[in-house]
């Protein structure tokens, strides 16, 4: 039986953020409701899934295919993802209203996003938080659709706070004080896949920005996890987060002896990102630190059912001498012809010669201008 009104589609979408204590009491309205043949032949789409998306017929995988879908089905797409009682359908229909931003009413977007954060199917979430990442950048400050996403980071379970976390970093959010709250929640999460994936966002989206202390006291404990690749992060992360913080140099530097290579790697270019110029003497005595400087979490599952390995990387050829060399070009910017300069290194079988001959320039480049650096 097809949608017949609001009870029926509570009943259909079986809301989660309800028995999460967010009352849901009937179907939120839509702009355009679809009445007569115009709804009939929305629901006939229903029949043209594959899987759970629509057909490549229907929606196109060419530019100008989609347009014309969402031109044609475009008020579709959003009435199915709101009211239609099929879970694949719904699924399919949020996708596919995420290609028809500029056909469709933003209003019915966000109650078509509002609807699928409320599924108890996963894939159906899921794509209703990628629809959400797409509305996010324009929503207003009192939108309930951010609402929603912001109560979803902060008292979800940990795979619906990702889906949430990657949708709000589609918004500038640095400056509302309820994502600092937010993402500072998350950094506090058990789940290492969870606050790694945050320091790697708070580190480009919260830099510079209006009170960061929550950001701050969340990322700073983290500097001594138990995971390598969240001590590098968090690392990284602060030195954008507390730029001004006098300590925080010397605690880094004592990071270039971490037990794990990528920590060492990301502690070096989060004292370049620092502009630390003393720092330049410790890189130099460790340029004989030749480890591979990459770290892999455990897999972990998205709401979609993509399985995803967090992938740390501490420099481009991924050795700890090379990211050390990067920060020392960086670091030695202010020196002008002065500097230390990287000489090409080139990929393949010379890799490594080149990185290790770029050490022994860095050592003369050292004991030429040793003299001139700040020391700590």
């Amino acid at each position: 039986m097809r949608w017949g009104g609001a009870a029926g589609l509570c009943l259909a979408v079986g809301f989660t953020l309800a028995c999460a204590g967010l009352p849901f009491p009937r179907a939120l309205p839509l702009t355009t409701e679809l009445v007569g043949e115009e709804r009939d032949a929305a629901v006939a789409l229903g029949d043209d899934l594959v899987g759970d998306r629509f057909s490549e017929e229907l929606t196109g995988a060419a530019p100008d295919a989609v347009a014309t879908a969402c031109t044609e089905h475009g008020r579709a797409f959003v009435w199915l993802a709101a009211r239609d009682d099929r879970a694949p359908v719904r699924t399919a229909a949020l996708r596919a209203s995420a290609q028809c931003l500029a056909e469709l009413d933003r209003g019915d977007l966000a109650v078509a996003a509002r609807t699928g954060l409320r599924s108890a199917e996963p894939a159906e979430q899921a794509a209703a938080y990628a629809l959400a990442g797409t509305l996010l950048p324009d929503e207003a400050l009192e939108s309930e659709l951010l609402a929603e996403i912001l109560a979803a980071m902060t008292a979800g379970r940990p795979e619906v706070r990702y889906e949430a976390m990657v949708a709000m970093d589609r918004r500038s959010w640095g400056d509302d004080p309820r994502a600092v709250e937010a993402y500072g929640s998350i950094l506090r999460a058990p789940e290492p896949w969870l606050v790694t994936e945050a320091l790697r966002l708070v580190r480009f989206r919260a830099s510079g920005r209006v009170a960061p202390t929550p950001l701050q006291e969340a990322a700073r404990p983290l500097l001594a996890d138990i995971d390598p690749g969240i001590r590098g992060r968090a690392a990284l992360a602060l030195a954008r987060l507390s730029s001004d913080d006098p300590e925080l140099p010397n605690v880094l530097v004592g990071l270039l002896d971490d037990s794990h290579a990528y920590t060492r790697s990301a502690a070096s270019e989060a004292l370049a990102d620092l502009a630390f110029l003393p720092a330049t003497h410790d890189l130099v005595a460790r340029l004989d630190d030749q480890a591979t400087n990459t770290w892999d979490l455990l897999p972990f599952q998205r709401l979609d059912g993509t399985s995803v390995v967090q992938h740390h990387v501490g420099s481009l050829f991924e050795r700890t001498d090379d990211a050390f060399l990067r920060a020392l070009v960086r670091l030695t910017e202010p020196l002008g012809e002065a500097r230390f300069q990287y000489r090409e290194v080139h990929p393949g079988k010379w890799r490594d010669l080149d990185i290790l001959a770029a050490g022994r320039d860095a050592a003369k480049w050292y004991a030429d201008h040793e003299q001139e650096l700040p020391t700590r």
